[in-house]
């Protein structure tokens, strides 16, 4: 039985910015670094908020709360 050729794969492994993964992986494949913009986050944590607290899903009694988990929220994604 010949064997067929073989076309090439691409592959994506994606994860966050880990030192440890970073330098396993670094000898076979390429880094590339893609970061979310905190505006783009902000919008969309804004939007998910709006949403949710349109349907209910999320009451808020104080707005000012809200402020405080769009904040948090996209601080703590560290530009994920």
């Amino acid at each position: 039985m010949e064997s067929q050729p073989t076309e090439p794969i691409s592959l994506a492994i994606l994860s966050r910015n880990e030192i440890q993964i970073r330098h396993t992986l670094e000898p076979h494949f390429n880094n590339i670094e893609i970061a979310a913009h905190t505006k783009d986050l902000q919008q969309y944590v804004s939007s998910e908020l709006n949403e949710r607290i349109g349907s209910r899903q999320l009451r808020i009694r104080d707005l000012n709360l809200k402020d405080e988990i769009l904040t948090r929220l996209v601080k703590g994604a560290h530009g994920m």
